[in-house]
């Protein structure tokens, strides 16, 4: 019995799994989330100095979407995606330029 009561306390505290935006591929970059609120309106904002844009997906009834910019992402180039939701859910994908010189 204790057992199940310390499950049921984790299941309610736990809630619903946080947005998360992750890449796929780096050449196009490709990005996928999940866990967005179903249906939800989804506001994308892509940096990739000096390159930066503003685009509107939906997600799916499940709460994900997959989305493809034409940009190849190098090993020495900063991107940082951030994806908000009409209804809250919010996820972002940061990828850092290392201090390094191009060869």
């Amino acid at each position: 019995m204790r057992v199940l009561a310390l499950l049921g306390i984790a299941l309610v505290s736990g809630g619903a799994a946080k947005p998360t935006l992750r890449a796929v591929d780096l050449d196009p970059l490709t990005l996928r989330a999940t866990n967005f609120r179903a249906n939800e309106r989804v506001k994308l904002l892509f940096s990739a100095p000096p390159v930066s844009s503003t685009r509107v997906v939906r997600a799916g009834p499940r709460g994900g979407f997959r989305v493809v910019y034409r940009v190849s992402v190098g090993r020495c180039d900063s991107v940082v995606v951030q994806a908000i939701g009409a209804r809250g859910s919010r996820a972002s994908f940061h990828r850092d330029a290392p201090d390094c010189i191009e060869p």
